[in-house]
Order: structure tokens, then sequence, then C-alpha cells
């Protein structure tokens, strides 16, 4: 499966120079956690997230509490959080470091990102426009496929995967998105390769492997 599989298209996105405001009304009334920023050509220079907004309430000027201005003199604030507290467009809120996915990248590469980056959402990017968003909840919803879809996956699946012999004796059931595997193989290690086949399919949420098998490989054999 790829990006491009499950991402959400027709992102909306922000200019450099689009008011504080308004960034603040697509992220609530979109229900977005960020948004992404583009130039007058339209190529991602950066990204504004809930977080770059919140600088603005926790350190801005506008009801300087004595607690704030203490903590600012004495402790010392990060020049990053004044920066976006003082911002008033775009420009000045987001984030110009931005990891992003391509929609012909293998899903689980950019998830790996995601989890590793510890961010919410990537940028989906194509020639350097932004083509759609990959969010956390677009990568969950892959494990809500209903039983019978995984089924008739995991079944086309076998049927087309090279390494299934034919006097294998393979069958699959799922519930509750776990597939139970049953049938006799040739080889020991052959339980074990399509347990991986069948794990590997996008949407399982694990693998019953109660496969036997006739034959000891034969490199243990020997």
């Amino acid at each position: 499966m790829k990006v491009q599989d499950v991402m959400t298209s027709g992102v909306v996105w922000v200019f450099e120079d689009t008011p504080f405001k308004t960034v603040a009304e697509i992220l609530t009334t979109r229900r977005f956690g960020a948004v992404p920023v583009v130039d007058v050509h339209e190529h991602l220079v950066g990204i504004v997230s809930e977080t770059d907004l919140l600088g603005k309430e926790a350190y801005g000027s506008r009801h300087p509490d004595m607690g704030s201005m203490v903590s600012m003199i004495f402790r010392g604030t990060d020049r990053e959080w004044v920066r976006k507290a003082e911002a008033l467009v775009a420009r000045d809120l987001m984030t110009a470091r931005v990891h992003t996915a391509h929609p012909e990248e293998p899903l689980r590469s950019a998830v790996r990102r995601m989890a590793e980056e510890r961010v919410k959402q990537l940028p989906v990017v194509d020639g350097g426009r932004v083509i759609g968003i990959l969010a956390r909840s677009d990568v969950i919803r892959v494990f809500t496929a209903p039983d019978p879809v995984l089924l008739a996956r995991a079944g086309e699946l076998l049927q087309r995967c090279a390494y299934v012999e034919p006097e294998h004796e393979v069958h699959v059931d799922v519930v509750d998105g776990v597939v139970r595997v049953t049938g006799t193989v040739n080889y020991e290690s052959d339980t074990r390769v399509l347990e991986a086949i069948i794990g590997a399919m996008e949407g399982v949420i694990g693998v019953e492997n109660r496969l036997r098998y006739r034959y000891v490989d034969p490199g243990k054999a020997r």
C-alpha cells in the first residue's frame, strides 16, 4: 500500500502572508491539527500546527501577568516561542523544517517516519507542490477494514503468491482483524514465511499461525 492510497486529498493550505486570525479559523473550523504553508508558486515552505499558535496566549504581551514576566526575565524563554508569540502572519508562525511524504512512497516507511519524528501529519508533496496530507487518523483507518475484506485480500494474496506451492494446503479465517492460518505445508520454514506474508498485508492486526508441516528443513535435518 502506498501513501496515496490513504492520504487525505484536496488539502487546504495557506500562503506565507496569510493573517494569524485566518490560520486560526482554518484550524478550528476544519478541525485540522496543522496546515501547510506555501509560497507564491504554491511550493511547500513550512507548516503551522495548533501548537505554534499557543505562543500568542502563553508568551504574548497583550495581558502580561507577573508570573510569566518573572519566568521570562529570570529563566529565559525560547526565542522561537517569543517569535511565534509576536507573529501576525503564517510566515512567522510556521516551522520551516517539514517532514514530508511522496504519494508513491510505501505507506509503512512514511508511517515509520511519523512515529520516529513524533509528528502527527506529513504533507504529501509531488514536484514541490502539496497534493495531500497523511494524518494519524488516515493511518489508523487502515485497521478498520471489515473482516470479509481482509479475508478476500488474504485469499487473493495466497493465490498469486509465487511462494505458495501447489501441494500446500493453506486455509485462512479472520476475526476482529486477526488472521488465523491453518493447514499443512511442506517444511517448517514454510510456516514462518507464510505467516510473514500474511502479517505484512495492510490492515492485518495480527496472525495466529496454526500451520503444520510435513518435513523438517533439510539444513536442520543434517
